[in-house]
């Protein structure tokens, strides 16, 4: 989600993989690299990421850069002495461009037209997200790939426009020590053709 760059107080970068060490083969495989910072006292964030994506005989590759709007919904209710917990929502663009692969010859299938040759394509991407955060409370709805395949030049292309949305809430688990947190979330995905 767009909306998210710039939300922590700090700057932010994170590394993450999944399946890259998994025995199966087949198994599907993300690795991501992202870094985030906040601007002018915490009302924009810049971030970037590069994302890379396998299953089976498909790969792709997104790099892009984000920028977010704060929108504090509770700065001047309260005297300037006083702790309390800011409301915010946050508005997230993301721009950027798309490696997609599809090694379909490597599946052997024969006399079949849709598999009689690999699908290579460079695409600009472009997303949109919002976040609205509360004390420890956050949710979101994100739209990561708003061109889907609109400027592909081969027809054999079919990318989606999947939406996600989210919420969760952040536990401290302990006063003396704030850096140990829970933070349960339940994501929900929506994409044309694929159950909800």
């Amino acid at each position: 989600n767009a909306a998210y760059a710039g939300v922590e107080n700090a700057t932010e970068a994170t590394l993450t993989n999944s399946g890259f060490n998994n025995e199966f083969e087949g198994t599907p495989q993300n690795l991501s690299f992202t870094f985030s910072t906040r601007l002018n006292e915490g009302k924009m964030g810049l971030g970037a990421g590069i994302i890379n994506d396998e299953i089976g005989v498909t790969s792709a590759t997104q790099v892009f850069a984000a920028y977010a709007y704060k929108i504090y919904l509770n700065n001047n209710v309260h005297p300037y002495w006083k702790v309390y917990d800011r409301s915010f929502i946050s508005f997230g663009l993301t721009a950027g461009a798309l490696m997609y692969n599809e090694d379909l010859l490597r599946l052997g299938i024969q006399n079949d037209a849709n598999f009689s040759e690999n699908i290579n394509a460079t695409l600009p991407s472009a997303g949109v997200g919002v976040l609205f955060g509360h004390a420890n409370f956050f949710a979101g709805v994100s739209m990561p790939n708003v061109l889907g395949d609109t400027f592909a030049n081969q027809d054999n292309i079919n990318l989606t426009r999947p939406v996600y949305a989210y919420t969760g809430y952040h536990f401290v688990t302990s006063k003396y020590d704030p850096d140990l947190i829970l933070k349960p979330s339940v994501l929900f995905k929506y994409e044309n053709g694929a159950p909800f």
